[in-house]
């Protein structure tokens, strides 16, 4: 099976990280490493944000839905595509099922919209498989953790 987020493309625009003011530090830290991690592993042939929230919840683009991660694909070249996820559940997530559990679970936010981009890289007019996106950002961030521990 090939891997979605390989792409014969070379350029590689990186990925812009932003952060809410109220992200807890440690999992901050953690998200750059993440991050680092993903841009020596993979290219990006579009320049996409990513914007990490110390809500509870971010909304979908279109929808208004109240959800843990969304991504919008612009129609025009000029934008980026934009993803949001939240970390407001952070530290209760720690309370109440450890920190890797936590950690992981945002990680795994991320490596899920990350997988929408990426499907949108190899057809611009897909629908989103969230199958693959789910199963995807499993293996992303178990391979990420077994090499970071």
């Amino acid at each position: 099976m090939k891997d979605i987020w390989k792409t014969d493309l070379t350029e590689n625009t990186n990925v812009d990280l932003h952060f809410s003011k109220g992200v807890h530090p440690q999992l901050r830290k953690e998200i750059m490493l993440f991050l680092r991690w993903i841009r020596r592993e993979y290219a990006f042939p579009r320049k996409v944000n990513i914007q990490i929230s110390d809500e509870m919840f971010v909304l979908t683009f279109l929808t208004g839905e109240q959800v843990s991660a969304s991504i919008f694909i612009p129609d025009n070249e000029k934008f980026n595509v934009l993803i949001r996820v939240s970390t407001g559940d952070y530290l209760l997530t720690v309370q109440n099922d450890g920190y890797r559990v936590a950690v992981c679970s945002i990680l795994g936010s991320i490596a899920h919209e990350l997988t929408h981009y990426y499907q949108w890289v190899k057809d611009p007019d897909c629908r989103f498989n969230e199958a693959q996106a789910r199963a995807k950002a499993v293996r992303i961030v178990s391979k990420y953790w077994g090499i970071r521990n």
